[in-house]
Formats: C-alpha cells, sequence, structure tokens
C-alpha cells in the first residue's frame, strides 16, 4: 500500500522552485538587457533635446546679429562712410558689446576703414585674405564665416554684410563675435551628464572648440589616438542624432576615466558652414543610471526569492503536518482493523483524496453496523448502532438495511454520540459491492454548521452535474407527480412539462397515478411501459426515502 512521502513532495518543491529561479533568471536577463538599452536610448533621447535647443538657440541669435548688421549698412553715414560713419559704428558697438567684440568697415579695396575699439594699427590692413571677406567681395552678399583667428587675436566669427553706395559695391560692415560668447550662452549647457563634454567641428573636421583638455588637437581625427579607430572615427558627416559606443585607448584627463564613451553627433548649418556638435559622455555616467535601476531590480529579485525559500519551507512543513496527519489516520484504519490486503487496497482508493477536513465524518459500514472504517479519534465502539440513540436505533437500522439491500444512494439525517455528546449529523449515504460483499459509505458534516453545508453543496456539486448531463431521460417527482427538477435530456425532449402525467397522454394518467401511489404505500420500484405522441416510453420509479423508510421524492428514468 503506497503511502505519502514528504521525500517526493520535497523534491517536487525544489523542482518547482528550480523552474520558478530559471524563469526569473531569464526574466532579470532579459530586463537587464532591456532597461541597459532603455537607459542609453533615454540618454540619446536627451542629449539630443539638448543639442537642438543648442542649435535653434545659436541660428536666432546669428540671424539676429546678420539683420542687425544689414540695417547699419543702409545708413548713409556708412555708405558715405566719415566722422559720422565712425561715430555710428562706435555707438553701434558700444551699445551691443555684449553681441559684437568688434565692428569694422571694410573699403571696396578689401582695407580696413575703421574699427571699434580702436586700433589704430590695423587701419588700412588688408583682409581680403580671409575667406568670408573673399566670398562676400565675390558674391556680394552676406557672409557667415567659419570660426578663425581673427587680427584682434581671438578665435572669432564674423558677420560680414555687403556695403553699397547707390548700385555700387562699396565694401562691407562686419561684426566679429567671439566664439566663447556662443559657448557660454548655447554649447556648454549640452551637458547631459556631469563628465560629458562637447566638440564643435567644421565639415572637414577641424575643431572649432573643445575642452581646454582637448585643446591640443585641431582636428577631430587626430583624437584617434585616444579613441579606437574601428570602433569610431574617422571623421565623416553622419549627424542624425544617433548613439554610438566608442572605446578609448588612454584616458582623456585624469578626472575622467572609462572605457568606453557614447558619442551623439549633429550638424548645424550656418550660413554656407556646416557645424558639427560632437557630444561625449563616458558610460560610467550612463551607467551610474543603469546601475541605479539595476541594484533595484536585484533587491527585488532577491526579495522573490527570500520570499519564495521561506513560502516553500512554510509549505513543506504544513504538508509535512498533513501527511503525517493523513498517515497515522491511514495506519489507524487498514493496520488496526484486521482487513485483508485487497479490502485494504479498496478502502484506500475511496479515502485517497480526502486529507483530513474539519468537521468533516466518514464511515465505512459492512452490514450489520460494522465500522471497517471511519476518521475519527478516539472512537469508544466497532458498531455505528452504539453511536445511536436507544429510541432511533431501530429506524435508523432499517433505514440503513434497506439502503444495504436496495442499494441505493441517499441523503439522511443522523444524531450520533461523538465525543460523548449527541450530533446532528447530514450524511450522504450510497453502498457499493467489493469481492461479493456489500459495504455503505456515510460522509457528511453537523447540519447546523452553516459553513459546513457549504463544503458538502461542494463535495456533491460534481455529483450533480453527471446527473444534470447524464446520457439517460431523468428528473424527480413528488407525490402528485409534479416535476420538481430535471436534467438536460429531459428538457430537451419534453421541454417545460411540469408533470409527469401529462407526458403518456389522458390514457395513461391512470397508471402513473397507480405507480405512484404504488410507491408511496410499499417503497417499491414501477416499470411502465407508455405510448405518447407515436414513441414508447419506458419509465423506472425509484422512490428516494428517508431515515424513517418514508418516501420523499421518486426519480424517474425514462428509456
Amino acid at each position: 500500500m503506497k503511502r505519502l512521502s514528504q521525500k517526493n513532495f520535497f523534491l517536487l518543491f525544489l523542482i518547482i522552485c528550480f523552474l520558478i529561479l530559471a524563469v526569473i533568471g531569464i526574466v532579470h536577463l532579459i530586463s537587464t538587457i532591456y532597461v541597459g538599452n532603455t537607459v542609453y536610448e533615454n540618454h540619446r533621447n536627451l542629449t539630443e533635446k539638448l543639442i537642438r535647443t543648442a542649435e535653434n538657440g545659436i541660428s536666432h541669435y546669428l540671424f539676429e546679429i546678420q539683420n542687425d548688421l544689414l540695417n547699419i549698412s543702409k545708413k548713409s553715414e556708412i555708405e558715405y562712410f566719415g566722422k559720422n560713419g565712425e561715430n555710428v559704428i562706435k555707438n553701434f558697438q558700444q551699445s551691443n558689446q555684449y553681441l559684437y567684440q568688434n565692428v569694422t568697415r571694410v573699403d571696396k579695396t578689401g582695407k580696413i576703414f575703421y574699427t571699434y575699439p580702436e586700433d589704430k594699427k590695423l587701419i588700412g590692413k588688408d583682409v581680403l585674405y580671409q575667406e568670408h571677406n573673399k566670398k562676400l567681395f565675390k558674391d556680394k552678399t552676406s557672409v557667415i564665416s567659419r570660426p578663425f583667428v581673427a587680427v584682434q587675436g581671438y578665435k572669432a566669427i564674423a558677420i560680414a554684410v555687403p556695403v553699397f553706395r547707390g548700385n555700387d559695391f562699396d565694401g562691407a560692415v562686419t561684426g566679429l563675435i567671439p566664439f566663447d560668447r556662443i559657448w557660454d550662452l548655447y554649447v556648454k549647457h549640452v551637458k547631459p551628464t556631469e563628465n560629458s563634454f562637447v566638440i564643435v567641428a567644421n565639415q572637414d573636421g577641424g575643431i572649432i572648440y573643445s575642452p581646454e583638455y582637448m585643446s591640443k588637437y585641431d582636428n577631430v581625427n587626430q583624437m584617434m589616438e585616444i579613441f579606437r579607430y574601428e570602433d569610431s572615427l574617422t571623421f565623416d558627416t553622419t549627424a542624425d542624432y544617433t548613439l554610438r559606443r566608442i572605446s578609448i585607448i588612454k584616458d582623456i584627463n585624469k578626472e575622467i576615466k572609462s572605457s568606453r564613451f557614447s558619442l551623439v553627433k549633429s550638424s548645424l548649418e550656418i550660413g554656407d558652414n556646416v557645424w558639427y556638435i560632437l557630444v561625449y559622455t563616458p558610460d560610467n555616467d550612463i551607467k551610474k543610471i543603469y546601475q541605479l535601476v539595476f541594484k533595484t531590480q536585484t533587491i527585488f529579485a532577491y526579495l522573490i526569492i527570500f520570499l519564495l525559500i521561506f513560502t516553500g519551507m512554510s509549505f513543506v512543513s504544513i504538508l509535512n503536518q498533513k501527511i503525517e496527519e493523513k498517515n497515522r489516520l491511514v495506519q489507524e484504519i487498514f493496520e488496526e482493523k484486521r482487513l485483508s490486503e485487497g479490502e485494504k487496497n479498496f478502502l484506500e482508493n475511496i479515502i485517497k483524496s480526502i486529507v483530513k477536513v474539519e468537521g468533516l465524518y466518514l464511515f465505512v459500514l459492512k452490514g450489520g453496523g460494522e465500522i471497517v472504517f471511519h476518521n475519527q479519534h478516539d472512537l469508544s465502539t466497532n458498531n455505528l448502532y452504539d453511536l445511536v440513540d436507544s429510541a432511533k436505533k431501530n429506524s435508523v437500522k432499517e433505514s440503513l438495511d434497506f439502503i444495504y439491500e436496495k442499494n441505493r444512494v441517499t441523503a439522511m439525517m443522523i444524531e450520533l454520540k461523538i465525543s460523548e455528546k449527541f450530533t446532528n449529523i447530514l450524511f450522504n449515504i450510497s453502498s457499493f459491492t467489493f469481492n461479493e460483499e456489500k459495504f455503505i459509505v456515510l460522509m457528511g458534516f453537523e447540519y447546523m454548521r452553516i459553513k459546513d453545508v457549504s463544503i458538502i453543496s461542494d463535495i456533491f456539486a460534481d455529483s450533480f452535474k453527471k446527473w444534470f448531463t447524464h446520457e439517460k431521460t431523468l428528473c424527480f417527482i413528488d407525490n402528485n407527480g409534479k416535476v420538481i427538477a430535471s436534467n438536460r435530456l429531459f428538457q430537451r425532449k419534453f421541454g417545460g412539462a411540469d408533470s409527469i402525467k401529462n407526458l403518456g397522454g389522458n390514457e395513461n394518467i391512470l397508471s402513473v397515478e397507480n405507480a405512484i401511489k404504488e410507491i408511496f404505500e410499499n417503497v417499491n420500484e414501477v416499470t411502465l411501459d407508455l405510448q405518447a405522441e407515436n414513441n414508447l416510453y419506458r419509465m423506472t420509479f425509484i422512490p428516494i426515502i428517508n431515515e424513517f423508510l418514508k418516501v420523499e421524492y421518486i426519480a424517474v428514468e425514462i428509456n
């Protein structure tokens, strides 16, 4: 006879734990990859937003400067340049010195006519060697230059607008804007993390501006001694805000130590020129966010594992108690009742799915009331009738004998003396035959306990489902032939018939009434053959009795 094994349950628990941990591990790996990708994508989005803000600011800033210079170039004092023209330029620069480092009037030969702040050494100096002046004098249109080193000695952007005297070209007005000012106003704020840095380059890779610790490099391509060639750079014109991961060969400076950087690059058209904004961010800075999420995720995973282990240990402990209790119950039942091995195996199949339920009363009887199995502790007798009040003993015995002889299934209230007091128990009673010997099974709950009524309803719900979907046509009737309950097949065949008497037509009513009378008077089964609507029906009437052998209802089978 097989017994429940704690070892087997523990092994099953370990397998379940392993599967759960495997799933957690896979989910953790997938989520880690997802979180990593999300963190880098969020970084790229933030960097793009900062770059676009800077680009919009630079474009608007230079556009406003160009308009101001165009307006001043049309003044007569500038066209017919003299002392008044010098005053106009001087006043204009002084009023806008936060924008312009220098404002210069260049004559039609390409020489400096006047500049403010004044520097007499520059008067008459030829500036046609400067690229922006060459273009302006050639095309006679406004020009925004590349950043260059001005004759005044600082890196600047020149915005030059042509001057016309009537329809004749007469030189230019040029404003010099220090790139430091553009950097301070816009570019330096492109800093997605604490250690991010920005390099601004023109279209051939020449570096316009970079942090001081990168000042020795004049061209982006020179930076390949820092960045690994196959991962990132030779300078190209791709500038679509995509993020590229690049390795480094040596540290950029002592304060920024990271084996990899992320690069986001964009381009900005400034007149006929293109500026490239390259934003470098150490991976270590990005991973701080990633590691924070990963740390939280890891703590959560460890918490789940801890709860799983704790719950599992509690489950094993409770299950062990249940197993020990059931094993003890089985031992009492099958080792103390002197049953044969065949009887033990058969009866074990009856109770193998029952782990002791509080308040459940279960008895298996032989004829005469001999108890061959029960689930009660400290039962003082081996015969059920010794537990029945002497005044009711005969009626209970007659009822159970009838069930025993007729192989019935019914519900019955029996008052038993359990634990020194009488208890009303609502039993479901059935009988079966094993090795040509009949047994009666009683299973029930204390009638007055409402919660047990719910439990017993659950226990018999499956039986009702089987009855309702049975392949036979079934119903229950009362002593007047009224249909109290019917199964699905009955409802399909006879619709809403409310009386069994109506099924066979008027000529059969008397036969049905006599059958019902016979059952209620003599508690016998009755079979009738009835003709109805060109169909021949065989009806079997089966009495449903109470503990006093009184018929309460009749079960009808129609074939």
